[in-house]
């Protein structure tokens, strides 16, 4: 499946400032490996991805906030990772 990066909406959804588009994707590290699961993507004023909390750790009890400057995502997947 393609990948794309997240700085753009595809067929109109809402990719604004707390949207939840991505919400249950795996989180990727730049190497690949998971980081946790993804509970939301908060995008500055342009759409581009911020911040993504993410569900971590042993059943994902802990919330962590993590800064990104650039994400791949490729939804036949379901997973986005960091570049």
């Amino acid at each position: 499946m393609g990948q794309d990066t997240a700085t753009r909406a595809e067929g109109g959804e809402d990719r604004s400032v707390g949207s939840r588009w991505c919400e249950g994707y795996t989180l990727l590290d730049p190497l690949g490996q998971p980081l946790g699961r993804v509970e939301r993507i908060f995008c500055n004023s342009d759409g581009q991805p911020q911040y993504v909390r993410i569900r971590a750790g042993l059943f994902g009890k802990r919330l962590v906030l993590i800064p990104v400057m650039d994400v791949t995502i490729a939804h036949g997947h379901r997973t986005i990772t960091l570049r």
